[in-house]
């Protein structure tokens, strides 16, 4: 600033006080231009985002966060989220502070369904390569998967969790092989899976944190079912086994109860053995639907009848 001053020529001073003024004005546009720019796209994501510094404070979230949760701004996740809630996240925030991306699925609170929400921890890092906080982006439906190394790709057929197909994909192959069936007058089944864990979060990781409880089942699953049928994950803890060709009832019936008795079988987990609950819901086509939409509504109430009749039980529609 003392360049800007000439005791010698006063008009030469304000002349360079007046440059320097405009010059900060059009600086000061620029950053509001630029300011609101960011805002805009922020508030434009169809994502909840919400950015959390490395004390935990929450320090911005855009307009679907803030209609989802509330304007948290300036409150501390700890306090936000609960006691509860934050032990159980507090491993997973410990490694995005410590420049590691994360990811995580939840349930939607929001609702009384059991709806797949996929949420990110994105690690700030500053230029020195310190943690300066992290972004926290919760998502529906499954717009990526994380690779081998845990980096993030784009992916919008397969569950980033298992890398099996997803309800996108399924319901593809389901078409084709619908199509395949009226070709060859043959018939095909859909087994919908439910599984779940009592005590035991989704987000929550079994044994030294290397799997987790989905992709313990989903590999599981693999065991059982032939290369030329598909196997998908359509919900949180929904799987679906699409097999085509299908001979006779019994055949299918003998799949069901080996798919039901592995699936039981206990994990170990903190120590103690998991009982997983494990029902199956059967439609067959012709029988019960001449497209995909009917032939998963068959499938899905005959899911309901199953757990109607216990865990560890599985339902053929109509029977």
């Amino acid at each position: 600033m003392a360049d800007l001053y000439n005791t010698d020529n006063p008009g030469e001073t304000i002349s360079r006080l007046n440059e320097e003024n405009t010059r900060l004005k059009k600086r000061l546009e620029e950053l509001t231009e630029g300011q609101q720019i960011y805002r805009f796209v922020f508030d434009a994501s169809p994502d909840a985002v919400a950015y959390i510094d490395k004390g935990l404070t929450i320090k911005a979230c855009n307009t679907l966060e803030a209609e989802r949760n509330g304007n948290q701004t300036g409150q501390r996740l700890p306090e936000v989220i609960g006691p509860r809630q934050f032990r159980q996240l507090q491993p997973h925030i410990d490694r995005v502070l410590s420049g590691e991306e994360v990811a995580l699925e939840e349930y939607d609170d929001q609702t009384n369904e059991q709806s797949q929400l996929e949420t990110y921890y994105l690690p700030h890092i500053g230029r020195d390569r310190q943690v300066l906080g992290f972004c926290r982006i919760t998502r529906k439906g499954n717009p990526a998967q994380l690779t081998a190394d845990g980096t993030f790709k784009p992916s919008f057929n397969h569950d980033y969790l298992t890398e099996l197909p997803n309800r996108i994909l399924f319901q593809d192959r389901l078409n084709q092989a619908i199509y395949r069936a009226i070709r060859g007058k043959s018939k095909i089944a859909l087994l919908l899976i439910s599984v779940g864990a009592p005590h035991l979060g989704t987000g929550q990781m079994i044994n030294n944190g290397k799997d987790n409880l989905y992709r313990i089942i989903a590999s599981r699953l693999q065991q059982c079912v032939r290369r030329s049928d598909t196997l998908a994950r359509v919900g949180v803890n929904e799987f679906v086994v699409l097999v085509e060709n299908l001979s006779n009832l019994l055949d299918l019936q003998k799949l069901s109860q080996k798919l039901v008795d592995l699936l039981r079988q206990p994990l170990r987990a903190q120590g103690s053995n998991l009982e997983i609950r494990v029902n199956i819901g059967i439609g067959i086509y012709p029988n019960h639907g001449a497209d995909s939409s009917t032939l998963l509504a068959r499938a899905t109430d005959a899911l309901e009848q199953s757990k109607r009749q216990g865990a560890g039980r599985y339902s053929v529609y109509g029977h």
